[in-house]
């Protein structure tokens, strides 16, 4: 049997970990269990650490960010453990405490007792590499899929006076505050799915941009959001992947996004307007470009929907259940 171990449930509505949900139904023999605390103290890292391993079996795929509940399980099994991104990382200074707290609890040591780490793209991988918190040899690349409910849906006609743009996130990193600063003096009304804080909403207030927001949106409300738009926006200054990039191409909506990894990866060739993040001046040529340019618009999408060939469900499935056989697992 394959277990599957997540966090404890939250808004999976743009949660990486939604993947393995898709991933789980269809793989026969496995279950998914969450672990039953969210918060990061001691006794609760202790806590689910010991459900987990009283929930282990043959093969565990530890699938979020819960990387030290490999700590707990069996030797004897198969632990696979996913790593999205080194976000917490990025984030923090080498001399501060929580750096190298997070460096070896979450990252170092997990990943010495796992016997499979898998990432979700290559820069991923290259920041595991860069860290120095594994070897090259222990690292499997499988990119996130795409759900079998984001399919083309035929787009309406873009009116060039109000067009609708759509931002998904919530967090420093998704780079809202240069987006509105991109789209201050355009005629559209960006729709933004996520918790704005006090500085966006003051400059949205000052500036009288046309904002809709929108959160703890279902699954089926963000893909009407994507359906209803007429471009994605997503210039964000650091992703693990990038999952609204190949949404919104299976949808047929272009995409503006960053020139730097992962992003240009995920989007293929030629399958996005590619943009600097940390230029204000950049973002807004993009998205003027987008506008603008039918022609372009029209290859984007169509390179777009190919290069979302990469991401299927079956295919990144297979991927999976090819691990999964080193071990005996047998349809």
């Amino acid at each position: 049997m394959i277990t599957f171990f997540l966090r404890a449930k939250r808004n999976l509505g743009f949660s990486i970990e939604k993947i393995f949900y898709d991933v789980h139904n269809n793989v026969k023999g496995s279950r998914l269990i969450e672990v039953s605390k969210n918060k990061a103290t001691i006794i609760t890292l202790i806590e689910n650490g010991l459900f987990a391993r009283h929930n282990q079996t043959a093969i565990n795929h530890i699938t979020g960010d819960i990387h030290y509940i490999v700590l707990f399980l069996s030797s004897k099994n198969l632990n696979i453990l996913t790593i999205h991104d080194t976000v917490v990382l990025h984030n923090r200074s080498k001399l501060s405490v929580k750096f190298w707290l997070f460096y070896f609890l979450w990252y170092k040591i997990p990943c010495y007792f796992a016997d499979v780490i898998t990432v979700i793209s290559p820069k991923t991988k290259n920041e595991l590499l860069k860290y120095k918190i594994t070897s090259a040899d222990k690292i499997k690349i499988i990119p996130n899929p795409i759900s079998d409910l984001y399919i083309y849906s035929l787009p309406s006609i873009l009116n060039k006076e109000k067009v609708k743009l759509l931002f998904i996130g919530s967090t420093s990193n998704k780079n809202l505050f240069r987006v509105l600063q991109a789209i201050q003096s355009l005629p559209c009304v960006l729709t933004i799915i996520g918790n704005i804080n006090d500085v966006c909403l003051q400059y949205i207030t000052m500036n009288k941009i046309n904002v809709l927001v929108k959160y703890n949106l279902k699954n089926e409300e963000i893909l009407s959001e994507y359906i209803r738009t007429d471009m994605v926006v997503f210039p964000s200054t650091y992703e693990g992947f990038g999952m609204p990039i190949i949404e919104a191409q299976a949808i047929g909506r272009p995409v503006v996004t960053s020139n730097i990894e992962p992003m240009p990866w995920v989007a293929g060739d030629k399958g996005a307007i590619l943009v600097d993040p940390y230029d204000v001046q950049s973002i807004k040529a993009g998205i003027v470009q987008c506008i603008e340019n039918e022609k372009l618009r029209s290859t984007i999408i169509k390179n777009g929907m190919k290069n979302v060939e990469r991401f299927k469900l079956n295919n990144i499935i297979q991927e999976y259940k090819h691990l999964y056989k080193c071990a005996g697992y047998a349809e």
